[in-house]
């Protein structure tokens, strides 16, 4: 927690997340995923692209603005060396995904928030994605049929 969520209201889903992706050892050492995770997460998205020309119905996507996280307490080197990934690994990453969406996908809404990493964006920024919800739905849903599901 104090690694990827520093700060942030803890929830079930977050444990959930934590334990599916780090490694506890006998000792009780929880190791978190090296520098080798991205380029094993780019290499598995350029082999497996996803067909987004399927999509007929308006799409909303809303991703975080950063993914640089650190320990309360990190000192400046830890600080500096997870900047660096960020920007050098983390942002091309997201880049590279965005630019297919919009590719494929015409009329395609992407909101990027100024909010904590995918895991912790529901937790650190509701307000703002409620918010983005219902104007999307307000414009992507008829007035009769927005009516009727309000």
């Amino acid at each position: 927690q104090a690694v990827w969520y520093p700060g942030v209201e803890w929830t079930p889903t977050m444990e959930a997340v934590l334990r599916d992706f780090a490694a506890v050892g006998p000792d009780g050492r929880v190791t978190i995923p090296s520098n080798r995770v991205m380029p094993s997460m780019t290499a598995l998205e350029a082999g497996n692209r996803r067909d987004y020309t399927a999509l007929k119905v308006p799409v909303l996507v809303i991703v975080p603005e950063r993914y640089e996280l650190a320990p309360i307490g990190a000192d400046t080197t830890l600080r500096a060396a997870m900047a660096k990934w960020h920007t050098e690994q983390f942002v091309p990453y997201q880049r590279a995904i965005l630019n297919d969406v919009e590719r494929q996908i015409p009329g395609v809404r992407i909101v990027r928030l100024n909010a904590l990493g995918h895991n912790a964006l529901t937790v650190t920024a509701r307000a703002e994605i409620l918010a983005e919800l219902q104007t999307f739905l307000a414009s992507a849903v008829p007035a009769q049929q927005s009516a009727v599901r309000q």
